[in-house]
């Protein structure tokens, strides 16, 4: 599993030598490799839980936190993290995180079951492909909020709420009762 710590790192000298160069790999592996080894070590109990002060409670939790607390968040693209999405459930304190993969295979209509009874759905846009235009029409049908983010941003805590509240705040607000 550990291969990644096994290639040879690509140096400034690998860049301009003919020698053998090193190999550079992609920040896409990287993140690979680290999810495993996460991954691994919460499975063998080395990961220990993450506590609520890991997020500074800033004030734009405390309002994610208003609009979600106790309600569902459904994410699609990307594969689960557990550790991600425990955070998440946590630090927004919501009942539950729906991390749903968006390969090329699925149809747009199995989402429909899945993201009833969500408050907000994060679809994370270049994973999940061109199948986000139909997601946000299914969205809009079923009067659910969403917004959108990219893999490359991340899905930390931070900036997914930074996102619902740029994208979704007015939506959620008027849900509430």
């Amino acid at each position: 599993m550990p291969i990644i710590d096994l290639l040879p790192e690509q140096s400034a000298e690998d860049a301009t030598e003919e020698a053998t160069p090193g190999i550079e790999v992609s920040w896409e592996l990287q993140a690979v490799a680290e999810s495993i080894a996460d991954y691994l070590k919460q499975q063998n109990g080395e990961l220990q839980e993450d506590s609520e002060s890991d997020v500074p409670i800033s004030v734009e939790l405390q309002n994610a936190r208003l609009l979600l607390r106790d309600k569902v968040m459904v994410i699609i693209g990307g594969v689960c993290k557990p550790h991600a999405q425990q955070r998440l459930i946590k630090s927004l304190q919501v009942k539950g995180v729906r991390w749903l993969r968006a390969r090329k295979q699925d149809q747009v209509s199995d989402f429909k079951a899945k993201l009833t009874g969500a408050a907000v759905v994060v679809l994370i846009t270049k994973i999940m492909g061109h199948k986000h235009n139909d997601v946000r029409e299914m969205c809009d049908e079923l009067k659910i909020p969403y917004v959108q983010t990219r893999y490359a941003a991340g899905y930390s805590v931070n900036q997914l709420v930074s996102v619902i509240l740029d994208q979704a705040i007015d939506r959620l607000a008027a849900q509430l009762p």
